[in-house]
This record gives C-alpha cells, sequence and structure tokens, in this order.
C-alpha cells in the first residue's frame, strides 16, 4: 500500500508564490518517485509575508489533525512558531503510527514525538528548504525500513573529538531549540542516546549557554555520546571570544563520553537523515576513523 504523505507550514509558510510553486513542486516529484499519496495542505499555498509566522489557531488545528491521520508528515519548512503546535498536539493521546520529517525548529515536534510515545521521526530535509542528492538518498534509506550507515569514508570531513563507543537510542535536535524546552512537558528524556545536536547562525558563546542550561537541568549526565552538526556561525569583526571547537572540546572533557563533530545533517546544504528513536551504536578512534550505524526498523 502507497504511504499516504500530508505536506503542511505549521510555522513560517512560504512568501512567495515561486516559493510555494517549488516547494510543492519538490514535494509532487518525491512522493511520484516513491509512489506515495501526496496531500498538500492550505498553509504550503498560502503566501505570508516576513514576520506573519502565526498560522490561524483554526486552520493549524484541523491541519495537524490531517497530518497526523497520514503515515508521514513531511513539514514544508521549519521556522519558530512551530511551537505553537505543542499545547494541541501533546493533549492528544496517539491512536494512529504518523511519522514525523523535518528538522530545526521541528525539534519541539520531535520532541512531542518522543514524550508522547509516538515512535520514530525522522530528522531530515525538507522540500522548502534547497537540499542534494544525499538528502534524498539517505531519506529513501531511512522510510525504507534500512539501516542507515555513516563512517569516515561517507563523511570524511568529520572529525573525532573524543573517541569511544556507544549504543543507545539516537534522538537528533537543534540545540537552541531544545534547550528552550527545559522544563516544559515537550522535553524528553534523553539519558542513555546518542545525542546529535546542529544549530546555525549560533555563535560559540551561546552554544555554551544552551549546553549549560541542559546540563544544569540534569539532561546531560546520563547522555551516551554526543554527534555534532557543522555548527555554521558568523564570527563578527573584533570577536574575542571561545572558538566553536573550544567549546566542544570542554563539553568533551567534562562529559568523558565520546564526541564527534561536523557530521552533515540538519543545517546542511545536503543532510544526511538520522532517525530519532531508532537503536544506533557508534565507534570512534583518536584516529578519526568513526562509524555510526542506525539499526533496521
Amino acid at each position: 500500500m502507497a504511504l499516504r504523505c500530508f505536506l503542511s507550514c505549521p510555522a513560517y509558510g512560504p512568501h512567495d508564490e515561486a516559493a510555494s510553486a517549488a516547494m510543492i513542486r519538490h514535494a509532487q516529484a518525491t512522493a511520484q518517485e516513491h509512489g506515495w499519496s501526496l496531500q498538500v495542505a492550505e498553509s504550503c499555498r498560502l503566501i505570508r509575508p516576513a514576520g506573519d509566522w502565526r498560522l490561524d489557531d483554526r486552520l493549524q488545528r484541523q491541519e495537524l489533525a490531517s497530518a497526523l491521520e497520514h503515515d508521514l508528515w513531511w513539514l514544508g519548512r521549519g521556522g519558530y512558531g512551530c511551537i505553537t503546535v505543542l499545547p494541541t498536539l501533546l493533549a492528544q493521546t496517539p491512536s494512529t503510527t504518523c511519522r514525523l520529517i523535518g528538522f530545526s525548529d521541528a525539534t519541539v515536534l520531535h520532541c512531542a514525538w518522543a514524550c508522547s510515545n509516538r515512535g520514530e521521526s525522522l530528522y531530515a530535509a525538507m522540500p522548502g528548504i534547497p537540499h542534494g542528492p544525499r538528502a534524498r538518498y539517505s531519506l529513501t534509506a531511512a522510510l525504507s525500513g534500512s539501516a542507515l550507515h555513516y563512517d569516515q569514508d561517507s563523511d570524511n570531513g568529520v572529525r573525532v573529538i573524543r573517541p569511544g563507543q556507544a549504543t543507545g537510542p539516537l534522538f537528533a535536535a537543534c540545540l537552541s531549540v531544545l534547550a528552550g524546552l527545559v522544563g516544559t512537558p515537550a522535553m524528553p528524556d534523553i539519558s542513555g542516546c546518542i545525542l546529535a545536536l546542529e544549530d546555525i547562525d549560533e555563535r560559540p558563546y551561546r552554544v555554551d549557554r544552551a549546553l549549560w542550561q541542559l546540563y544544569l537541568a540534569g539532561h546531560l549526565h546520563h547522555v551516551a555520546a554526543l554527534l555534532w552538526g557543522t555548527m555554521p556561525h558568523p564570527i563578527p569583526a573584533g570577536y574575542h571570544g571561545p572558538s566553536m571547537a573550544d567549546v566542544i572540546v570542554d563539553w568533551a572533557d567534562r562529559l568523558a563520553i565520546p564526541v564527534l563533530f561536523g557530521l552533515p545533517f540538519g543545517h546542511h546544504p545536503d543532510p544526511v537523515t538520522l532517525i530519532n528513536q531508532r537503536p544506533s551504536h557508534l565507534v570512534t578512534t583518536c584516529d578519526d576513523q568513526w562509524r555510526l550505524t542506525q539499526e533496521r526498523s
């Protein structure tokens, strides 16, 4: 039976007709390639000016209900405002199995999936954000139930910061968004997880601040390993703070767990797919040899 996919923009929808058309066209091409049945939500065609990030509450609730009736809920794009979905989503008792696909501010929805025991979700590319063939290939592999395997040969720009081995469920998130959920009902239990963190446009001291927030709230004490994204960020002239490498090495030492830096997921031109809640295995050595495997479903 063909997978039924619901495409919507719960926040930060398209700002012009060209962007809307391109997003829908890409999603339709992907659906046709894989034999999915695609339903495009009204929010994907609503043209909203910059700064207009709130979807009408009634429409948001309607689209959420429709999304959860499908096999896949694919976000057209992320964006601040996804958090407004949480009260409705967390109040529901899961009655169907729907897999979420998205990244960035979609982290709040991945967290809700975990807190509500909705099963796996995919931290993966979205049709409204440009990406490349690796993103499409890894998404296809994840949805087919195949094991996912990444190593120094597939991604030779990744650095081993601290060697070691770890096994546990993987959880991928945008760091600043995850830290913002501390103290809320949407903060998942990440104890024992291989935690994959990424972000964009966050200076190193802000990354350090977010990690301290998670740490002091007790959420990093029992994490099995840390996988860092590429963390692209601007450095202004005259900046005298720590580098991103300084921050990541400091936290690797503090937590004393295996740590990788530079895994291309999330905010990357061609991000790989990571499957949240999937049992995973990480092996790293001090000569930049590493292997991450997510088991077959």
